[in-house]
């Protein structure tokens, strides 16, 4: 008989042990100990497997299974651990998503920019910042305002100061000498309004802001920070690190209603703002635009305008490729959504980072009003975007600062709209 056959190598106590075992789980022991026969399993760890419900014998049967110290696992149930050698119960067990592997001992959350995985604590050690118990990389650390000091503890940017002398975070402020004091310290957090804003109207609705890069000692040792303060107030003159540290300032305007001939006014009015604002650059030197509307996340104004982002790789093109301020295609804007990108998007706001420096307040005020008609002309197309550049009004704005060089204009959009969105504005088809 061959059922006989299979099973001449099984001791009677082993059959009675397989037969015993099927009725108390109900499955057919015959399909069970051909499975035994024709991979040379061992019975009594098979039995021993199913009666610790380590497994099943349909598991068996399908090679469902893995081998751990004389046990049969279900690989559905359990998992072999790397820093246990063990075979457990995957419900007591902790992914790793950075090694793709289970673990027997907790694993640590980690901040990887925007995400959150779970990580060996080991690893996390060694290639990241602890911080309350968690992990963060460098974005990450960036996007929850927090640094590492000079000693490699990391701390909330609001409760440390930076040092210009050593570009570390320190616990007290960098001493300096009174004759030096021309600019606050980056992020300074003493400011009595640390939000300023300006308002033309009772009901605002779309805001904007400036962040300007100088690079002119005359300028910057023109007075004192305090009675800059006292002549700009609501204005901001900071150091930044990206420029020299002689020469360099950056100012930062209140949040203002965006009404560029009110912004124009306020600024022209003030005599010491604006010999700020037309004050020398470099090419060190950048001009971020931050523009926010109510009732819309940062999110949800980038979609309403993402269609006009080629524009602004054409405009500032010689910075598309730069660390700083990197040019991608709009999803990727969104998905990564890093600190050092040309368009970077806040919970609140936007930020265009890819624009350049500001050389004088002509060009703050043009570009106020560029702002503003995206603003008041929303699309998430590419080709209706690069119809209105093509088309009054905006031909018209374009066209007051690219009087010479339209034309060029136009070829550089075209060029990125085919490198970062893969569409040939050539081809109607595509």
């Amino acid at each position: 008989m061959e059922t006989m056959k299979e099973t001449v190598n099984f001791t009677i106590s082993q059959l009675k042990k397989v037969i015993l075992l099927s009725r108390d789980r109900n499955f057919d022991y015959k399909e069970l100990l051909k499975k035994i026969v024709d991979d040379d399993l061992n019975i009594d760890n098979v039995i021993a497997s199913i009666s610790g419900h380590y497994c099943t014998d349909d598991e068996i049967i399908s090679d469902d299974v893995f081998c751990h110290e004389d046990f049969y696992y279900s690989s559905n149930d359990y998992v072999f651990t790397d820093d246990t050698a063990n075979a457990i119960h995957i419900d007591d067990a902790y992914f790793c998503q950075r090694t793709e592997t289970y673990r027997e001992n907790e694993t640590v959350v980690v901040h990887l920019g925007i995400h959150t995985e779970q990580w060996n604590d080991d690893d996390a050690e060694l290639n990241l910042h602890r911080f309350e118990g968690e992990y963060y990389d460098h974005d990450a650390l960036d996007r929850n305002n927090l640094v590492v000091m000079y000693n490699g503890v990391v701390e909330y940017h609001g409760d440390v100061y930076y040092w210009e002398s050593d570009g570390e975070y320190h616990y007290d402020s960098e001493e300096e000498d009174d004759e030096e004091e021309y600019v606050r310290d980056y992020h300074y957090s003493g400011y009595s309004d640390s939000n300023p804003s300006v308002y033309f109207t009772d009901n605002p609705t779309r805001f904007i802001g400036f962040e300007i890069e100088k690079e002119d000692i005359d300028v910057k040792e023109s007075m004192f920070i305090n009675d800059f303060e006292y002549a700009c107030p609501k204005w901001k003159k900071e150091r930044d690190g990206s420029l020299n540290g002689s020469t360099g300032f950056e100012l930062i305007s209140p949040k203002f209603e965006l009404i560029p001939s009110e912004i124009k006014n306020h600024i022209e009015s003030n005599a010491t703002l604006l010999h700020h604002v037309n004050a020398s650059k470099s090419n060190a030197c950048g001009g971020h635009i931050n523009v926010s509307e109510f009732g819309m996340s940062g999110e949800e104004l980038f979609d309403s305008i993402k269609g006009y982002t080629p524009l602004f790789y054409a405009l500032y093109y010689k910075r598309v490729d730069k660390n700083y301020c990197k040019g991608k295609k709009n999803d990727d804007l969104k998905g990564d959504n890093e600190k050092y990108q040309a368009i970077r998007i806040h919970s609140n706001r936007i930020e265009f980072r890819i624009v350049s420096a500001v050389p004088n307040l002509s060009t703050l005020v043009w570009r106020s009003r560029l702002i503003e008609y995206i603003l008041n002309n929303k699309t998430d197309n590419i080709r209706d975007a690069f119809f209105n550049v093509n088309t009054s009004p905006l031909k018209d704005l374009l066209l007051e600062m690219y009087p010479n060089n339209f034309n060029e204009l136009v070829d550089r959009l075209a060029e990125f709209s085919l490198k970062f969105e893969n569409i040939d504005l050539n081809n109607n088809n595509n």
